[in-house]
């Protein structure tokens, strides 16, 4: 008990968990005890550990919080119990746990690696851990009081121990958030809705710049790169031996100018030709062509002949 009374606060509230393996003499006189020693009795809270999850009590409410004050000292420590102990603890609030413990894993019972592992886990700090020896008569009650591991432990008794454990709730609220000092960015300035660092995302500063690494584009031209083009070089045509001749059924126009004189229009098997090629067929010489007004001959403007570059 001293363990627990020699780091325990006179005004500050503080939580007394308890589990069933102890009994109401054990409870009253553990209670007492503390009272006692508290400046005001109503800074005592005491709480079912079963029950510390299912009653909603107020966030960072106490200073300090007790498992194990009450002999003899087996608890259920879970996961789930000691991340609400983190979040009825005020920040730099402290955890006084005392356990019993086994050199080797056991059913029902944990070793202080994985005791210290379970408190890490649940964002507990600092832990400050100190062994005591049991003496038989207390590894015997401590048996007793645990059904679930009474058989197993049975044949492996000396290998309990107890384990007494401070550890300190971090200096701030679970949940709590803050910027990382390399992660602050400057204020981006709205220009005519727009962000006005936007345009020196590629900028270098006078520092970044080095002049010797830096080459002047003209000097990768070539002086045949400066002359400009004869535009004849530039037209694409048939190659100037082979003489131009113009399909049968024409409607490019080509076939008159061969000839000098008008072709006769073809007349449409179908009906459908001047439409468009979505009612043509798949054999249609006007395919590919606009569509245009029924009886009269296809012809391209000058505008549609002339490139784009």
């Amino acid at each position: 008990m001293d363990f627990f009374l020699s780091r325990l606060t006179t005004d500050t509230p503080c939580l007394l968990l308890w589990s069933n393996s102890s009994s109401s003499q054990q409870q009253v006189e553990t209670v007492t005890k503390i009272r006692e020693h508290l400046q005001y009795t109503e800074l005592l809270l005491l709480e079912h550990t079963d029950r510390l999850t299912l009653v909603q009590h107020t966030k960072s409410s106490y200073h300090t919080v007790m498992i194990g004050a009450v002999p003899p000292h087996v608890t259920d420590i879970s996961f789930d119990l000691l991340a609400e102990v983190t979040c009825v603890l005020e920040p730099s609030g402290q955890l006084l746990l005392q356990q019993v413990v086994t050199e080797k894993p056991v059913s029902g019972l944990m070793t202080q690696e994985k005791l210290l592992s379970q408190l890490k886990l649940a964002g507990f700090i600092d832990p400050v851990c100190s062994v005591r020896e049991m003496e038989m008569d207390e590894k015997i009650r401590a048996v007793e009081s645990a059904a679930t591991i009474r058989i197993e432990i049975r044949d492996k008794i000396d290998l309990l121990h107890y384990v007494q454990i401070v550890v300190r709730k971090p200096n701030y609220e679970v949940g709590a958030s803050t910027k990382l000092s390399f992660g602050k960015a400057a204020e981006n300035k709205k220009v005519n809705g727009a962000s006005s660092n936007v345009a020196a995302v590629w900028k270098l500063d006078a520092s970044e710049l080095n002049e010797d690494d830096l080459i002047d584009p003209d000097e990768l031209l070539e002086p045949s790169d400066l002359v400009k083009p004869d535009p004849e070089s530039l037209k694409v045509g048939c190659d100037p031996t082979k003489k131009k001749r113009a399909c049968k059924g024409c409607t490019c126009g080509l076939a008159e100018q061969l000839t000098g004189s008008e072709q006769p229009v073809v007349k449409s098997a179908c009906g459908s030709c001047y439409l468009g090629d979505a009612f043509r067929c798949a054999s249609c010489p006007y395919a590919g062509l606009p569509p245009f007004k029924q009886g009269e001959q296809v012809k391209l403007s000058d505008k549609l002949l002339q490139p784009d570059v």
